[in-house]
């Protein structure tokens, strides 16, 4: 049953994407300036945003269901130092690249809004 779901959810999505392509194909293109788009142009500070707060979810989600050793994988060595400090290492370690992240993605919009 649940396959049968799976697929019917599927099927409403492809048709959703052929639909919304149709909608969009056959409207005019509306074109903003820098200035009156959403989110500006400035690319650099939005990645650091969106790669500031994966890190704060992951940091959240170490601190609500945190891993414990044996750590096994490609960066288990990452996650063994990390535990090194402590039980909640893993969540300092994804706050500071989440901080790391937010402040670096302030400076980018801080350069942007100078020019």
């Amino acid at each position: 049953m649940a396959i049968l779901i799976g697929i019917g959810a599927l099927l409403a999505l492809l048709a959703f994407i052929a639909w919304d392509r149709r909608r969009i194909a056959d409207a005019q293109p509306a074109v903003l300036g820098k200035e009156r788009s959403r989110f500006g142009s400035n690319l650099r500070a939005n990645g650091f945003a969106a790669v500031s707060l994966m890190a704060a979810v992951m940091a959240l989600s170490e601190y609500l269901q945190p891993r414990v050793p044996p750590f096994t994988g490609r960066w288990s060595f990452v996650y063994e130092f990390a535990y090194a400090s402590g039980p909640l290492g893993l969540v300092l370690c994804w706050a500071l690249l989440a901080a790391a992240f937010a402040v670096a993605a302030v400076a980018a919009w801080r350069a942007r809004s100078l020019t």
